[in-house]
């Protein structure tokens, strides 16, 4: 809950941190992404365009972790928009291994889920990228807020029932 509250009433500290966490996510997701493309027995091809996947992940993610870091007027702005080019990037690329997995037969669902939601993720921080950067930070700190206070009334419940049966 504490946590929570201080998300929705420091919102921009708490933006730097989301950054950089976000800039930690993309490094990992593409490391990854270009293990499974260095493991993986796909086509040539598919192996390329998951190694690009990957390796823009890696980029965009060190530059999500580093500039605000680094430089410290670098707005959250920029760093959605760095944000959002690595969404556009991973849906083009996810779509064309979507097609190849189809032609081998293989499940596309999750693929296809992946592409709508960076689209969608995508086009929203380009149209507003003020207003859905700091709507994910508190749509975050209510969440975080709101799980907490659903803890603690849980615990005063389970202790109630607690006390009875004793």
């Amino acid at each position: 809950m504490v946590i929570g509250a201080f998300i929705i009433f420091q919102t921009k500290g708490f933006t730097m941190f989301l950054a950089i966490a976000i800039g930690i996510y993309a490094v990992v997701n593409g490391i990854m992404t270009l293990s499974a493309a260095y493991k993986a027995k796909l086509s040539d091809q598919m192996k390329r365009a998951l190694f690009v996947r990957g390796a823009a992940s890696c980029l965009i993610g060190l530059l999500a972790l580093l500039l605000p870091v680094l430089f410290v007027k670098i707005t959250w702005t920029f760093v959605l928009y760095l944000l959002g080019i690595q969404l556009l990037v991973s849906a083009i690329l996810q779509i064309y291994l979507s097609v190849e997995m189809r032609r081998l037969s293989l499940p596309i669902a999750a693929s296809v889920v992946e592409v709508v939601i960076s689209v969608v993720l995508a086009f929203l921080v380009f149209t507003m990228p003020q207003e859905i950067g700091m709507t994910i930070v508190r749509v975050a700190g209510f969440i975080v807020f709101s799980y907490g206070l659903v803890l603690v009334v849980h615990s005063f419940r389970t202790h109630r029932v607690s006390d009875r049966v004793l």
